[in-house]
């Protein structure tokens, strides 16, 4: 490494990227080159800095760009070990594009969306297709399965050493798509609608910034974010490089008054722009005025709605109609990831949510923890993943993300009537549940509506808890099947009695961040992503505190006493996660190398190109 990049780089880390000395510790630097990268340790109550080299060859140029590793340890509400990735891309403006510049990119598209107002909504079928019109504060990037975060429309950022300012300082000459100009004023607008919604609109992330108070333009370029309690960037700058945290006009927001359910073209930023939407496609097109000259390197994006796990998805992809596409189903999964397809690749991703079945907790007989228990306790989960092995993968889980220190393990999970296979005694139970809530073998009880959507897992999920309410606890059941995007729409309505496919994820880590989310309040009213309606006092004073607490320990403890909660009420079933598989043409490249977890990040598609036109 030539040392002027090295001091270039250390001056700049010391003023924009310096980490918040809210515990009181000091910083630690490694530099390295290549391979050749110091491996620092974790210090408790300390933050650790790492800085690595990365370099990606492109046809016609050679990238090379750093990043910064910062693991946080033990900031309050921020302990969970979550890695953040920093990088100064070294690309120069006009750099020469891939000698295959050019060419239209078809993707296999989970929609159409029953709406287009992302701020609102939790589902890919939303950010999936809009994703490539817009920019975010700043973004992940698939050159590692890391998935470094790098500046956007934000060239660079201060922190405060409180950890409770955040400054960002924008790009000059951005321009929207109409040709207005973008500036500070936009940023504050956007995310006042994501942290502030007003009125009655939806905003499924505002609870990643609940500490933020206020969002102050401070002149044309910058913008600062004042919050009322430390948030480490582990969580702040994760959170911002959200699929759905994007930017669009203050005037825009302010002619639909923050509501965009109804208009597909609010222009953005982004690196591709508007052109048509039907009920097969939503096409658009390269910004021709997009402040990086290096980017798109496809010409054109065709979004082409198929559904989940469907064998017209499969076909899609192995013919050749797409040269992209989620959600197979894992033998097909399996074999794109094991070099098993020729002219195909691909990679498992995992999403970080908890899955599960919510009961709508303002409808009778729901409203009695006993039925809810009861219901929970005759279903087989194990059985059920059995049952749908072919379409998905999954896990057995609990309300807390599987596989971290607040997880239940499989022994705990094999002792917990509701979430392990039933057993005679656990049948008993539920029966006598139901006859003490006044439903004796079920007399009274009324039909159940079993919401789901439409897909080929949830078809078979459904038909299984059907039988199961029928068998052990002679309820009578029907199921009721929603376009993939209209389910969200139907859960939010409490236009249910319970539904599976229904539970939260915030993509952060910190059982914080997301348990406020899935089963907590926002002031007055559940938060958006509490389907079920659900309110617990004793519950929200427990969040609180595992907010505040910054031992992990006494974390964990917080997460039992939640659990105990949650065993006794069951709001929401909770369902392990399941591994989802990406497939694409070995035409395309600048993709993701490897398997790797994350939000729905990596929609944005400007980096990526074909070999070959």
């Amino acid at each position: 490494m030539k040392h002027g990049l090295r001091d270039s780089l250390s001056r700049r880390l010391k003023l924009n990227l310096l980490i918040p000395g809210a515990v009181g510790g000091a910083l630690i630097f490694a530099l390295a080159c290549g391979s050749d990268t110091e491996v620092v340790r974790e210090v408790p109550g300390k933050v650790v800095i790492q800085t690595v080299i990365v370099e990606r060859e492109v046809p016609g140029e050679k990238v090379v760009e750093t990043v910064i590793v910062e693991r946080e340890v033990a900031i309050p509400g921020d302990t969970v070990i979550q890695t953040v990735i920093v990088s100064v891309v070294g690309v120069a403006p006009g750099a020469p594009k891939p000698s295959t510049w050019g060419g239209t990119l078809r993707l296999a598209a989970h929609g159409p969306p029953a709406h287009f107002d992302f701020y609102a909504s939790n589902t890919i079928a939303n950010i999936g297709s809009q994703a490539p019109m817009y920019n975010k504060l700043v973004r992940k990037l698939g050159i590692t399965t890391a998935l470094p975060i790098t500046g956007d429309l934000a060239e660079r950022w201060e922190i405060a050493p409180d950890s409770m300012t955040y400054t960002f300082f924008l790009r000059d000459g951005v321009k929207f798509h109409d040709g207005s100009d973008f500036s500070a004023e936009d940023v504050k607008a956007s995310y006042d609608r994501i942290i502030f919604p007003p009125g009655d609109l939806v905003s499924g992330r505002k609870t990643n910034f609940n500490a933020v108070t206020e969002v102050n333009v401070l002149d044309r370029l910058t913008v600062e974010f004042k919050l009322d309690a430390p948030r480490g960037p582990g969580w702040m700058l994760t959170a911002m490089a959200h699929g759905w945290n994007v930017i669009i006009s203050k005037e825009t927001l302010a002619e639909t008054g923050g509501n965009l359910r109804k208009v597909d073209d609010h222009p953005g930023t982004g690196p591709f722009k508007y052109v048509s939407r039907n009920d097969e496609r939503w096409v658009q097109e390269r910004f021709v005025d997009y402040f990086d000259p290096s980017k798109p390197n496809v010409d054109r994006v065709e979004h082409i709605w198929l559904v989940a796990w469907t064998p017209e998805l499969s076909a899609a992809l192995l013919s050749g109609v797409v040269d992209w596409g989620m959600w197979l189903d894992p033998k097909l999964g399996n074999d794109i990831r094991d070099g098993n397809r020729d002219g195909l690749k691909g990679i498992r991703w995992t999403l970080p949510n908890v899955g599960g079945m919510v009961f709508n907790t303002l409808r009778t007989p729901y409203d009695d923890k006993r039925v809810r228990k009861a219901i929970s306790i005759v279903i087989d989960q194990a059985a059920i993943n059995e049952a749908t092995k072919d379409l998905r993968v999954a896990e057995l889980g609990d309300w807390f993300l599987y596989g971290t220190p607040y997880a239940m393990t499989p022994a705990q999970l094999a002792a917990e009537p509701g979430l392990r296979t039933p057993t005679d005694a656990d049948i008993e139970m539920a029966q006598a549940l139901l006859a003490d809530a006044g439903f004796p073998n079920a007399d009274g009880f009324p039909e159940v509506t079993l919401v789901t959507r439409e897909t080929p897992d949830q078809k078979v999920i459904n038909a299984a808890i059907q039988a199961m309410l029928k068998q052990h606890l002679n309820i009578d059941a029907v199921i009721e099947l929603t376009d993939v995007s209209v389910h969200g729409e139907k859960l939010r309505t409490q236009a249910y009695d319970f539904s599976t496919n229904a539970g939260y994820t915030v993509g952060l880590t910190d059982p914080a961040a997301y348990i406020v989310a899935g089963l907590g309040m926002c002031g007055d009213r559940p938060c958006d992503q509490n389907m079920g309606q659900w309110e617990h006092d004793g519950f929200n004073d427990l969040i609180v505190k595992l907010t505040d607490e910054g031992e992990q320990g006494a974390r964990i403890a917080i997460v039992d006493e939640m659990r105990a909660i949650l065993l006794d009420e069951w709001p929401i079933m909770p369902m392990g996660p399941a591994p989802q598989f990406w497939g694409w043409s070995e035409n395309l490249l600048g993709m993701v190398p490897g398997d790797f977890s994350g939000h729905y990040d990596l929609h944005t598609w400007d980096d990526v190109w074909f070999a070959t036109k």
